[in-house]
């Protein structure tokens, strides 16, 4: 039975692929790693940026979605809501997305250098208490309500 030529084109990018990696095996596993990296760097940053920007706040953030495009250089956060720690059915801060444009090369240097952001469909709900405090300060305050204004 002979072989076709879509099975033998397939079967010699197979020998290619294999001899590659027997004579650079380090290339081979360098990439790996990278492909590794960028798929699991969106799940792991995530809960990073909700933890860190939670600790800032009187209230938690809640995010969706991350997405990163290291060669453009641009970092979409999707479904972003900020919880009041009180209220927690009301989010008097909510956007679709943000898009950043992040310098990478400045990261190995321990600096973020963010370029532009930009909101997509932004919603802040601003409510005056009844004591004349304002909910966003109330979030800002970290649990200090004397940094909260007062009538």
């Amino acid at each position: 039975m002979e072989k076709s030529s879509e099975e033998s084109g397939a079967r010699a990018w197979v020998d290619r692929g294999r001899s590659l990696v027997r004579r650079h095996p380090y290339l081979t596993a360098l990439i790996f790693v990278i492909v590794a990296v960028r798929i699991a760097l969106p799940y792991v940053l995530r809960p990073v940026l909700e933890d860190q920007i939670s600790a800032f706040l009187n209230g938690r953030i809640e995010i969706e979605n991350v997405d990163l495009s290291l060669l453009r250089g641009e970092a979409v956060v999707e479904g972003v809501r900020i919880v009041e720690t009180d209220n927690p059915d009301d989010s008097p801060v909510s956007f679709a997305k943000l898009l950043a444009n992040v310098r990478w090369v400045a990261l190995p240097l321990g600096e973020a250098v963010v370029e532009e952001i930009d909101l997509v469909s932004p919603r802040i709900h601003i409510v005056r208490e009844r004591d004349g405090t304002v909910n966003l300060a109330r979030l800002l305050a970290q649990g200090d309500e004397s940094a909260a204004p007062s009538a």
